[in-house]
Formats: C-alpha cells, sequence, structure tokens
C-alpha cells in the first residue's frame, strides 16, 4: 500500500521511534538548529516532540484521513499562493474514527497542558478569564513536488498555538524572521535589530516578500510521529515554510542515545500533516 511504502522510505530519518510515545514527553531539542537564529528569536516558541505518536497511532490516523481525501484532486495552487500539488480538508470529529478522534484529543491534551498557562489567559469585560476553545483541525496532503513557502497563519481567526503532526514522510520547517507585510501588528519587535545583524538585513525585502532575508533562520527537523508547536515569536513573527526534497538539516546537539546523524539528507516523499490552532480570543 502506499501507506507502507512511505512508511518504508522514512524508516532511515524516523530515529528510534518508542513503542509507547509518552503525551507529556519534553521536547527534542536535537531537532531545532538555532545556529543561524536571528537575535530576536525566542528558543522556546518553537518545539519538536519526536515520536509524539506510535507508528500504529499513525497508520490508523493516515488511513482515516486518506479515506476522506480519496475524492479529491490536487490542487495546483492556494488563493494566497502558499502552497502548491495539495489537498486539503477539514476534520470533523463526528466523521472520524474513535482512535483517530482519540489521536486530536491528546494533542489537544498535551498542548493544553504544557503550551498554555493563565499569562495566554484573555480577560472579558468582567474581568474573568475567558477559556480558550480549539478550531476544527485539518488536514494537508502535499505531494513530494508541492511546497509550502514562507508565511505567518492568518490571526484573523487563530489565536496563540499553531501545531501539527507529521505524518508519512519527514521534512524540515525553516523559520525566518517576518516581512512587515506578514505582521499583523506592525514592526513591535522585529525591526528593533542590534548593530550585529542590522548590515545584514536587505530592507529592499521587507515589502517586497513575506519572510525578511538575510536576517537569519531557525531550522527544526520533523521526523514522522513527531508533533511541533509554534507560539510566541514563532508563531507570530516569523514566517515558516516545509524545505524542498533533498534539503540537509545539521544537528545542533548530539543525541548519543539515538546516535542521529550531525547531517541528515531529507528525502521528503508526499507528506500528511495534521494542524491544530486555538481560536482568537479578544474583547
Amino acid at each position: 500500500t502506499l501507506y507502507l511504502k512511505m512508511r518504508a522510505l522514512s524508516s532511515l530519518t524516523r530515529g528510534m521511534v518508542t513503542s509507547r510515545a509518552s503525551t507529556y514527553a519534553k521536547p527534542s531539542l536535537d531537532l531545532i538548529n538555532t545556529n543561524q537564529a536571528p537575535v530576536t528569536y525566542e528558543e522556546n516558541s518553537a518545539v519538536v516532540y519526536e515520536a509524539f505518536i506510535t507508528p500504529d497511532e499513525e497508520e490508523s490516523i493516515v488511513k482515516d484521513v486518506m479515506k476522506r481525501m480519496r475524492r479529491r484532486r490536487y490542487e495546483q495552487g492556494h488563493w494566497d499562493a502558499v502552497i502548491t500539488n495539495y489537498k486539503e480538508i477539514q476534520l470533523m470529529p463526528e466523521l472520524l474514527s474513535d482512535g483517530s478522534q482519540s489521536i486530536l484529543r491528546k494533542v489537544h491534551s498535551h498542548l493544553e497542558q504544557t503550551h498554555f498557562s493563565e499569562e495566554n489567559l484573555v480577560t472579558d469585560f468582567t474581568g474573568e478569564k475567558v477559556p480558550f476553545q480549539w478550531l476544527p483541525c485539518h488536514a494537508i496532503d502535499l505531494q513530494k513536488r508541492g511546497e509550502i513557502t514562507a508565511h505567518v497563519d492568518s490571526v484573523k481567526f487563530s489565536g496563540y498555538i499553531v501545531a501539527g503532526l507529521s505524518l508519512l514522510s519527514p521534512s524540515i520547517m525553516r523559520l525566518k524572521p517576518a516581512a512587515l507585510t506578514e505582521i499583523d501588528d506592525g514592526n513591535d519587535g522585529i525591526y528593533n535589530t542590534t548593530q550585529e545583524n542590522e548590515d545584514s538585513i536587505d530592507k529592499s525585502d521587507i515589502f517586497k516578500t513575506k519572510s525578511l532575508e538575510g536576517a537569519g533562520h531557525v531550522d527544526l527537523f520533523l521526523p514522522t510521529c513527531s508533533l511541533y508547536v509554534l507560539s510566541g515569536v514563532a508563531r507570530y513573527k516569523y514566517t515558516h515554510e516545509i524545505l524542498a526534497c533533498g534539503s540537509t538539516f545539521q544537528s545542533q546537539k548530539k543525541n548519543d542515545k539515538e546516535a542521529r546523524p550531525e547531517k541528515i539528507n531529507v528525502t521528503r516523499e508526499q507528506r500528511l500533516s495534521v494542524i491544530f490552532r486555538d481560536e482568537k480570543r479578544s474583547f
């Protein structure tokens, strides 16, 4: 089957996936390279949890999602020109299997327990804290030749968190400082640069592209079964994109237990991702 072929192709870069994935596992520090990070980047704003779900859980949700996508055709482009050669659906819980619903609840529970605090809650006109709500999840099936280019997810409806389960194929996500046109609330923080990186920024790109070229970047390696989470600076002030097939991830920290190679050449095949966002709250 397609799933079994993809699973075999990604086995070399999967790492040692445990038989049971911990819901409240710690982030895998060696999956993020901040060697070229700009001074504005905040390290805890982007994290990756390796082996967040088990291979059996991956197989279950892939089958469920693909079954609902099979009658859709691959789209050549999106209205905002960010993504090409893809299928996308919204995942309504009542239409999913019990196993897939359990996986979505597992991710929601983890994010609620580890990435939300009192300071993330909005206060209404009575002074009461407003509990957050989850938007419906959606899934993106990206072909091998497909692209997800640099962008900041819209803040019109979604809030503090953008997270995703990576399925079928490993990939590399790159974060870059966002251009002014991509930042909802102006230039707070991003362009208050130090002299150290002031000269490296190509200011002619500020109003031409979605990301600020020449200002540095952060790479996230996303093995299959992993969960990435963007919040704070990484969510609002940085663009994210999926690098092309054949890109190389340079490991920043050596992982002795799993003996991960220092350089990983990622042959990205068909990639399926399930995206999680909280609802925007404002008063």
